[in-house]
């Protein structure tokens, strides 16, 4: 296992007697796609923050590569460069005059030298597809998915082992959506980088997932594959969740005698079951 929660509890401070996180523990393996999905307010967002120790637990910890990383002489400068956090809200992780200038942040703080930096920062750059006449271009000038893949590119320059990616298509049409979330199956898939998207939406997490967890109220409700989760619809409800609509469409055929497989999660796939079932 790449990372393992164990046993992860969280209170902003000891007066407050309701833990935002509750017991929570999950592990996540090496090159997956895993979605942390649940309600605003299920804790997502600090269940995240600790993985690489932004935040420290009340309770239990987080164990990297078999190593805990809450333990006093574990250097977290050097994790937070494995595990690359990529938040919701591009401007609040832009902040320099030029995209190749931001992009280069990282690394430089690393110790790097200046050609192996300006190196990292050219090949991220085009890892996630920003055109060259937007490299000394500011990045409060790009469009919100501009800003989002700069944001991405900005991580990927540390060559993480695992990208966080907080709520990645908020805000995004349908063409940037798939842009963006294609960016982190490719990085998957090429390259190996273990992701780990927190996500609304239940359609890009079926879509692209792996293995889902779901939270509420700062507890883990779900954990498991696609199917075995959605397979849980009214516990998903129960929780201020649903399946996805495509999903949904299956089952209701389902009730009314169709032999349809009901394990859909886009509108593409429902049409070709639908063509199949009907045989046209």
């Amino acid at each position: 296992m790449l990372l393992i929660a164990d046993h992860l509890s969280y209170k902003y401070d000891k007066l407050n007697k309701k833990n935002v996180l509750d017991d929570v523990s999950f592990s996540i393996n090496k090159g997956e796609i895993v979605s942390i999905i649940g309600h605003t307010g299920s804790g997502k967002s600090t269940l995240i923050e600790h993985f690489n120790a932004l935040n420290t637990p009340t309770e239990g910890t987080i164990y990297y590569d078999g190593k805990d990383i809450f333990e006093k002489d574990y250097d977290r400068k050097a994790l937070r460069a494995k595990i690359g956090l990529v938040f919701q809200y591009p401007d609040h992780q832009l902040f320099e005059e030029t995209v190749y200038k931001d992009v280069c942040f990282g690394p430089t703080n690393l110790g790097l030298d200046k050609k192996e930096v300006e190196l990292r920062a050219y090949e991220a750059l085009k890892k996630v597809g920003v055109e060259d006449d937007l490299f000394f271009t500011s990045p409060f000038e790009l469009s919100g998915g501009q800003k989002k893949k700069v944001t991405i590119a900005g991580v990927l320059a540390m060559k993480p082992e695992v990208l966080v990616l907080d709520e990645p298509t908020a805000g995004l049409d349908p063409k940037w959506r798939e842009e963006i979330l294609n960016i982190a199956k490719r990085l998957r898939d090429e390259d190996g980088v273990t992701i780990i998207l927190v996500s609304h939406s239940m359609e890009d997490v079926a879509r692209y997932s792996d293995h889902i967890i779901v939270m509420d109220h700062g507890k883990k409700l779900l954990d498991g594959t696609v199917d075995e989760v959605f397979e849980q619809a009214e516990i998903l409800r129960e929780a201020s969740l649903d399946i996805p609509e495509s999903t949904a469409i299956m089952r209701l055929l389902r009730k009314e005698g169709y032999r349809v497989n009901t394990a859909v999660y886009d509108a593409d796939s429902a049409v070709r079951e639908i063509r199949r079932t009907l045989r046209f």
